[in-house]
């Protein structure tokens, strides 16, 4: 029997793998399938949608997928606690729901997996 924590953990270490792989093999591709084709996977409790182009994504919270019903007070808890772990993100969107990242160009690899270990910890974590 799983929980919603085993669910949410699940979720968030899926979306973690789709990042990396995104990072790693075509960002601006896997990010756009993603954002279209909603894999199981992927988007799973809490996630809405992960969308974007090259090191510009966004993963939208949700508290009810089917109802799409914006999750701003997780988004607000999930960047606060990632820049306490010296990871700095916004939010965007009307209801302040969407996750995003936004790399600068000279950002690296290892900076950008770092990046990820802190989001992958915080997201399972909320």
């Amino acid at each position: 029997m799983t929980t919603p924590a085993d669910d949410t953990t699940a979720a968030a270490q899926a979306v973690i793998a789709a990042l990396r792989a995104a990072i790693h093999d075509d960002l601006a591709v896997v990010a756009e399938g993603a954002a279209h084709d909603h894999p199981a996977e992927l988007v799973g409790v809490g996630i809405g949608d992960v969308r974007g182009r090259g090191l510009m994504l966004g993963v939208e919270l949700v508290t009810d997928r089917a109802k799409r019903t914006p999750d701003g007070a997780r988004a607000d808890a999930v960047i606060a606690r990632c820049a306490d772990a010296g990871l700095l993100l916004l939010t965007c969107g009307q209801d302040h729901n969407t996750v995003r990242w936004l790399a600068p160009l000279n950002v690296t690899a290892g900076e950008i997996e770092e990046g990820l270990e802190v989001f992958g910890r915080v997201l399972s974590g909320t």
